[in-house]
């Protein structure tokens, strides 16, 4: 470029380029604060002679830059720092090879950096962009950095960075999106507000990070996407709010994050998040977070690996919170959650895999039905102090079952199949309907009258089921308490028998009344003295007539004969009653054989101790 064609303040500019002296123009007027982009650009060229390893740099402050500062697929060996200017079109760096860039609370329309290669920092702090930026494909050996910037959107997919990506109090008006970016430091977006109602606001889908991702009091309006990417630090939303109506909010699906992944109160979220198959390296922290999608899904979590706590203390969620299928090495707590989907389902645990305990304890409430099918807890499932509408614990698996509840649930609890060693619960807070066929437990806490847990089994709306009585039994016995045992078996019996019809139900109350079905061999007794004080009274008054001259009457031995079958005193055949004594005769048979039967099942059943 010649010389002779420049203005005053391009003059100055050129004369200050191979020292790097810095040139502030805020003083001139404003006529003389404009600045040929095409000098600009002819100095970065390296069309003005600098001595050797002199720090030649372009550094201009609050000047107009006019024209087009076109640099594409140009060698840009030199730093370019511009403070407060303002850029009239935006900057061709297309495929371009530079130094250092900083506009530092400059204004500009835009900007194409599209495979543009910085050896050092590319820097925007402070910036306003009335238009797109393009970034795609850039490598930038050190920081990109949009702090307090203000953007229309950013498309910077599969840019790659050795530093940190810095977004820190920026605000953006368009979709920000990093997919497939490789960062060699931070993200860090933390009071920056970002809104792109209609779509994504910002996306960092199949992006990998060498730290975090720190989005702490940030505004979202839009999604956030950060599916499939990964990060060796932690990912934190404390503090944000997320908002995209119904729709997805945040969206991690299987992802890796090795630092885990917090929203802390007062962290909103009016949408759902989604975290499937995402795997988190520490802790899942929403404590006293605030999700909001009601009648739809507020957490996703499936098939998630936690390696260590999920701590949702405090949690409050409109919608359902799914863990389906999720794997935690460390304890579940969800005290003093609110969980709320009236009609539908609060909290799915199917599939659930902890070696801790899963803490719905001290203040948990939940609004919905909460299900944790095929669970395998590590340590104990505790609803102490909850308040829940209904449970289903079908064919779950802990150490110890806790179900002293605030107030009884308001719907059914179905611990069906489930195994359990400890059961520990509360009769004040029994709920009305209970399905516990199957459940098997080691113990149970407190111990209180069996007559009492005799009420329990008698809630189950699915009418009569035996299993359930034979385990309070078993552990009956195993406590030393062989009458409660019999007592459950008896009454498993009366439940049997008021369940049967015609014949089967005459006959199991027969038994009851006579021999409480075996279990109350004493009572055969009874009845065999009553039968056999009748008989000799009868007979005694009324002998019979003698049919063997031989034989003397006793009324006590005749009776017994009469009684006992399969046992001879010679006394039946030698006499025989006349008239209504006769029936009388029939009748104690008939007694005797009744009561040997009766009595020869409760030995049977004795025997086996069921």
């Amino acid at each position: 470029m010649d010389p002779s064609t420049l203005t005053p303040t391009e003059c100055l500019l050129w004369d200050a380029f191979p020292a790097g002296t810095v040139i502030d123009v805020g003083d001139l007027p404003p006529e003389q604060r404009r600045v040929r982009a095409e000098v600009i650009a002819a100095l970065l060229r390296g069309e003005r002679a600098t001595e050797p390893g002199a720090a030649a740099t372009i550094h201009l402050q609050h000047a107009v830059v006019t024209g087009q500062l076109k640099l594409a697929f140009a060698e840009v060996p030199h730093p370019l720092l511009l403070t407060e200017c303002e850029l009239e079109q935006r900057p061709d760096l297309y495929w371009a090879r530079a130094n250092f860039l900083r506009f530092h609370n400059c204004r500009l329309p835009g900007l194409d950096g599209s495979n543009l290669q910085v050896e050092r920092h590319l820097q925007f702090t402070g910036s306003t962009f009335d238009g797109d930026i393009k970034l795609g494909g850039a490598k930038i050996s050190g920081g990109l950095l949009f702090d307090r910037t203000t953007l229309k959107g950013l498309t910077a997919d599969r840019v790659e960075t050795g530093g940190d990506v810095i977004l820190d109090g920026a605000k953006a008006s368009g979709a920000i999106s990093l997919y497939m970016a490789t960062i060699g430091g931070n993200l860090d977006l933390d009071d920056a507000t970002f809104a792109n109602p209609d779509g994504v606001a910002f996306g960092a889908g199949s992006t990998t990070v060498a730290g975090g991702c720190y989005a702490r009091r940030c505004t979202f309006s839009g999604e956030v996407s950060l599916r499939h990417s990964r990060f060796s630090g932690a990912v934190s939303f404390s503090g944000s709010s997320l908002d995209n109506g119904n729709r997805p909010a945040l969206r991690i699906d299987r992802a890796d994050i090795a630092g885990g992944l917090w929203m802390l109160e007062p962290c909103t979220v009016k949408g759902s998040v989604s975290m499937v198959d995402t795997r988190v390296g520490r802790s899942l922290v929403l404590t006293g977070a605030a999700l909001h999608n009601p009648g739809g899904v507020a957490l996703d979590a499936s098939g998630v690996g936690v390696e260590g706590a999920v701590d949702a203390n405090r949690l409050r969620a409109e919608g359902t919170i799914k863990l389906f299928d999720a794997n935690v090495n460390g304890p579940i707590r969800f005290q003093g959650a609110t969980l709320s989907n009236p009609g539908g389902v609060a909290l799915v645990a199917d599939g659930l895999r902890t070696s801790s305990i899963v803490d719905c304890c001290e203040g948990f409430t939940a609004e919905g039905h909460l299900t944790f099918g095929g669970a395998k807890i590590g340590g104990a499932l505790c609803f102490n102090r909850a308040v829940v509408g209904t449970l289903k614990c079908w064919r779950t698996e802990a150490p110890e079952l806790a179900l002293g509840w605030a107030e009884p649930p308001k719907g059914l609890v179905d611990l069906r199949f489930a195994r359990v060693g400890v059961l520990r619960d509360d009769p004040a807070v029994w709920p009305e309907k209970l399905r516990l066929d199957g459940l098997t437990y080691e113990a149970l806490e407190p111990i209180i009258a069996v007559r009492e847990r005799l009420r329990l089994l008698a809630r189950d709306p699915d009418g009569y089921r035996p299993q359930p009585y034979e385990q309070l039994a078993a552990v009956s016995r195993r406590l030393g308490h062989d009458d409660e045992a019999r007592s459950v078996l008896m009454a498993k019996q009366r439940r049997r028998t008021a369940s049967a019809g015609g014949l089967t139900r005459w006959w199991g109350r027969l038994q009851d009344a006579t021999v409480g079905y075996g279990y109350r061999p004493l009572r055969a007794a009874a009845w065999l003295l009553l039968a056999l004080t009748v008989g000799s009274v009868a007979f005694a008054a009324h002998p019979p007539d003698r049919l063997d001259p031989n034989k003397d009457f006793v009324p006590v031995m005749y009776t017994l004969d009469v009684l006992l079958p399969l046992v001879e005193f010679g006394q039946e055949g030698a006499f025989e009653p006349q008239g209504n004594y006769r029936w009388l005769m029939y009748a104690l048979m008939a007694t005797g054989w009744i009561l040997a039967t009766t009595v020869a099942a409760g030995i049977a059943r004795s025997v086996r101790r069921d």
